[in-house]
């Protein structure tokens, strides 16, 4: 008499991924994709995320998971303490998008100083002879202010010191080493007094929720620019949209968000320019951020070491 085959391990995909990265995971485990997730909680045992908010009470419902990978590195949606006290690790792609999110930032720079989206617009609408009215900036000579020296921040220092701008900057937690790279602020004040335009790449903390504050704000030059492409709660947007109303900041321009934002945004009746969250999507991060995510999970569940696990769970006898 024939013997049944052991069920599959079932891995849960709850938002969309790279097809090979979902490919690699179908040739060993039963793969759960889309709103399904939800009604599969019982039986999983990975669960690979984007976005999606996974709270204390969703995490109690799937008694078998072993790890939550996050296509990204944001974790404030997810209930780090629910996972940790369960032992489930949560790991995230560091790797994958960095070049992504700092070529998107120097793009949301340069649409801002040269006028890009009004240019486009004024070309559309038939004022092509109202051009000069977009007296743009040039980058060369300049100061470029970035909060958060991690790989991101690095990467954008880079491709800036391309365009021959000056850069500063500040991270309370950067080495010696790192520092001997570019000029460091020793405060957050001192950054926001010199440059002329101000990047941000803070992980959200306690400590950093709200860091772009009104007072802040009233530290920055006067005509400073500033562009928020890691999490939405590092910027007051209320504060912000005051200081474009009033002039004192140029511009900004912003791709995070708290959520979908709808047409009471406070940011909507400004020249904010703003993108749907897409600093991490381009073809290619995507790919990598996906398969990472894929990995994780095939060396949780094969007991190998698993890399960027952000929380203190034993994973092969380490942590991360």
């Amino acid at each position: 008499m024939a013997t049944a085959s052991p069920a599959k391990t079932t891995v849960a995909i709850a938002q969309p991924i790279d097809s090979a990265a979902r490919d690699f995971l179908a040739e060993t485990y039963k793969v759960v994709e889309g709103d399904g997730w939800k009604d599969a909680l019982e039986d999983i045992s990975a669960l690979i995320v984007r976005n999606a908010p996974l709270n204390a009470s969703t995490i109690q419902r799937a008694p078998n998971l072993k790890i939550i990978a996050r296509v990204g590195v944001g974790t404030d949606s997810i209930d780090l303490n629910a996972a940790t006290e369960r032992g489930i690790a949560v790991a995230i792609t560091p790797d994958a998008n960095s070049v992504a999110v700092a070529e998107h930032t120097m793009a949301l720079i340069l649409a801002l100083q040269r006028n890009v989206v009004a240019g486009n617009t004024m070309v559309r609408t038939g004022q092509f002879n109202k051009r000069d009215q977009l007296l743009g900036r040039t980058l060369a000579g300049r100061t470029l202010g970035i909060v958060g020296y991690g790989r991101i921040g690095k990467r954008v220092a880079h491709l800036a010191q391309a365009f021959d701008l000056q850069v500063i900057v500040f991270d309370p937690w950067a080495t010696e080493t790192e520092q001997m790279n570019v000029r460091f602020a020793a405060t957050l004040q001192e950054l926001l007094e010199l440059a002329d335009i101000i990047t941000l790449h803070a992980p959200l903390t306690d400590a950093t929720s709200g860091l772009i504050n009104n007072s802040a704000i009233e530290h920055m030059k006067a005509g400073a620019y500033l562009v928020n492409t890691a999490r939405a709660p590092l910027v007051d947007n209320d504060a912000l949209a005051a200081a474009l109303s009033s002039g004192h900041i140029a511009g900004a321009a912003v791709d995070v968000y708290d959520g979908p934002p709808g047409k009471d945004h406070v940011l909507y009746g400004t020249s904010a320019v703003l993108t749907p969250h897409v600093s991490a999507l381009t073809q290619e991060a995507f790919a990598a951020m996906s398969m990472d995510a894929a990995k994780a999970v095939s060396n949780r569940l094969s007991g190998r070491p698993v890399r960027w696990v952000i929380n203190q769970v034993r994973t092969h006898g380490a942590t991360s």
